[in-house]
């Protein structure tokens, strides 16, 4: 759901807060408040910048029993109807305006934001375009019709209106900041590079273009490039915990462990609580072999707060790589039990039950972990492995034919496949498959080696692989 309509003057803070505090000493001696409609709506804009929606509506219901044809507060309303997804109430309220004040470009905002939530998609465009035909701040309304076009998985027309956006308010931190997370969405990002750089050569000192540029660039793994623009966005506003964040991704990546444990500090500084970060940390000490100590800050995370699943299962990871799977097991069931649809989670559990020959145990949680991701290539490679462990061939086989089927070029499946037909004595459908991964990677020998090393001798494995 996009953000509320912010279209209204804006009071100074102090005046606000008085009468926030006005308003609630006098509900608090059971008063009826009295102000003017013009401060009701600066009362229920404090409420609605807090999310305190509840309180939001109190104050609309005494406003309007007083103002009842205030269009500004009716407009509030409307917009309160859509977040609490009463859509067809938001449709009535806003034709109820559209009487009191046919030329409120407002109105097309309601309509448009109704129809996007209801996934009329068309006719929220339809709206928006009305209200762009009105002066005002059309880039918000721009920005309204990105949503929806993000909403519609149209989002190459979404990078359209951002831009449109961001060329008649070149300080619409938002618009840029939708144009970033569009990138990930639109195969071919050089026009939208084309378009950052540019506007980065006007506004060298916008930090969110300098991030937008950066989140293009780690799109398309040029990650020096990116380091480079994350670093100009964090230095013009250090306190930008995204910049932080995707540098530390960036040396995560690049197993640059230390340099991405002090990005991950500087958000710390920002934000003593993050968990994000503290488990990010913990993290990289796991990518460094120092388990004692990633446990150190999964513990720290759980300190904030204790229900993190992701915490519990990282916990469960270090056991893991320690081998010590009856440890893990317990650190994994917590984390089950705190988010049940989460296919990683059963994944580890799967794998540790395995470990311990809990075939039953492990058969359920591999089947549980591709019930949420059926297209999981670790998890169906894992799986039947696990499958032709147990001597259920046939049932391996079955599993990964069903996924090529939709997986057809995934060379490690096709890889697996092969060296299970192998074993059944199945050579002809064997030399197929195998053949068929050579064909995508002619270095998948590597992979086969790890995966199936005691057939490596087999004359139709030397042949395939030219080994002879």
């Amino acid at each position: 759901m996009p953000p509320m309509y912010d279209g209204y003057d804006e009071p100074s803070g102090d005046e606000r807060k008085e009468l926030v505090v006005l308003y609630e000493k006098l509900i608090s001696e059971s008063s009826t408040p009295f102000f003017d409609s013009d401060q009701y709506e600066q009362i229920i804009e404090f409420y609605l910048q807090n999310d305190q929606i509840v309180q939001a509506s109190e104050v609309l219901e005494f406003a309007l029993e007083q103002y009842p044809f205030s269009t500004g507060l009716l407009l509030h309303k409307a917009h309160i109807k859509i977040y609490d997804n009463e859509l067809e109430e938001a449709l009535e309220l806003a034709d109820k305006i559209r009487l009191l004040e046919p030329y409120n470009p407002e109105v097309f905002v309601i309509l448009g934001n109704a129809y996007d939530e209801m996934g009329q998609y068309e006719l929220a465009i339809e709206q928006y375009e009305k209200a762009l035909t009105f002066d005002g701040e059309k880039d918000e309304i721009y920005l309204y019709m990105a949503y929806c076009y993000e909403n519609w998985d149209k989002y190459r027309h979404a990078v359209d209106v951002l831009k449109k956006a961001i060329e008649y308010n070149n300080q619409n931190v938002q618009a840029l900041s939708e144009l970033a997370f569009c990138c990930d969405f639109v195969p071919d990002t050089t026009h939208i590079k084309d378009f950052v750089k540019k506007f980065i050569d006007d506004n060298p000192y916008s930090f969110m273009a300098w991030y937008c540029l950066g989140s293009i660039n780690f799109k398309n793994e040029d990650y020096t490039e990116a380091l480079n623009a994350f670093d100009y966005a964090a230095i013009i506003n250090e306190k930008y915990i995204p910049a932080h964040l995707n540098m530390g991704n960036i040396y995560y990546i690049q197993e640059s462990f230390d340099k991405a444990i002090e990005c991950f500090r500087r958000i710390l500084e920002i934000s003593n609580d993050d968990i994000f970060a503290l488990c990010y940390i913990a993290n990289c000490y796991k990518g460094m072999d120092n388990f004692r100590k990633a446990r150190e800050y999964y513990k720290k995370a759980l300190k904030v707060d204790s229900n993190f699943s992701d915490a519990w299962h990282g916990m469960g990871t270090t056991y893991q790589a320690e081998d010590k799977h009856r440890s893990a097991l317990d650190y994994f069931r917590k984390a089950i039990e705190l988010d049940k649809d989460d296919p990683t989670f059963w994944f580890s559990i799967a794998e540790s039950y395995y470990e311990l020959d809990m075939t039953n145990e492990a058969y359920e949680a591999y089947d549980r972990a591709l019930d949420i991701d059926g297209l999981n290539e670790e998890y169906l490679k894992s799986f039947a492995l696990f499958l032709s462990d147990c001597g259920k061939n046939e049932e391996a086989r079955g599993l990964l034919e069903g996924a090529l089927e939709f997986l057809p070029e995934d060379v490690d499946l096709l890889l697996t496949l092969g060296g299970i037909e192998l074993e059944m004595g199945l050579q002809p459908e064997a030399l197929f498959h195998l053949a068929e991964a050579m064909d995508q990677d002619e270095h998948c020998f590597v992979t086969f080696y790890e995966l199936f090393p005691h057939l490596v001798s087999h004359f139709l494995v030397q042949e395939v692989f030219n080994l002879k």
